[in-house]
């Protein structure tokens, strides 16, 4: 179970919005946001090829809108 701050969004709901957000360009670049806004199981919640590959179509869906 992934770990949730008190009104925190879940990890993997937190890099979909971001992807989606248009504000993006890489899978990294959310990692790396998301650890800065204090996310601690980042590289476990967002490990997974699949999971990778969800954010990446995000991330093409912003672009493409």
């Amino acid at each position: 179970m992934p770990e949730v701050g008190l009104g925190q969004i879940p990890t993997l709901d937190r890099a979909m919005e971001l992807a989606a957000s248009g504000k993006f360009s890489s899978v990294n670049h959310i990692r790396q946001y998301l650890r800065r806004e204090g996310y601690t199981d980042v590289s476990r919640e967002l490990g997974r090829p699949a999971v990778n590959i969800m954010i990446v179509h995000a991330l093409h869906a912003a672009v493409s809108d």
